[in-house]
């Protein structure tokens, strides 16, 4: 899998941010249901930061954002899709969605990492 979909609750501030650990350059592609699809590319080790964005969600229940990872063997002429994993969790008020990618390197899924993080509903 190379793309993921996370549905997010509407009216809601959203902060996206990518970092890379690899050698190999890095596109992280941030779709909202609102908007223009927003890219992050980049390469370097130890969390080099790619991008960062803001966005508010628009009114409804389940609004959808989309992010796919790729990666490019050649500085960025042609895109391979990534192998991504992800997962959420609660961090004191807020909701995060951690999706880490594989390059099919080395086995280590953090190639590329996109944190994408809101506010917790009241009563979750």
């Amino acid at each position: 899998m190379d793309t993921v979909t996370i549905y997010l609750p509407g009216s809601t501030d959203v902060v996206v941010q990518g970092f890379t650990n690899a050698a190999y350059s890095q596109r992280i592609t941030i779709t909202p249901s609102n908007g223009a699809p927003v890219v992050f590319t980049g390469a370097g080790e130890a969390n080099t930061p790619i991008g960062t964005t803001h966005f508010t969600t628009p009114s409804g229940t389940d609004v959808p954002l989309t992010v796919s990872i790729a990666h490019s063997k050649d500085n960025g002429r042609s895109w391979i899709p990534s192998d991504i994993y992800s997962d959420r969790c609660n961090v004191q008020a807020l909701q995060l969605e951690v999706i880490v990618s594989e390059d099919l390197a080395d086995e280590d899924y953090n190639d590329a990492v996109c944190f994408v993080s809101w506010p917790q509903s009241t009563g979750s």
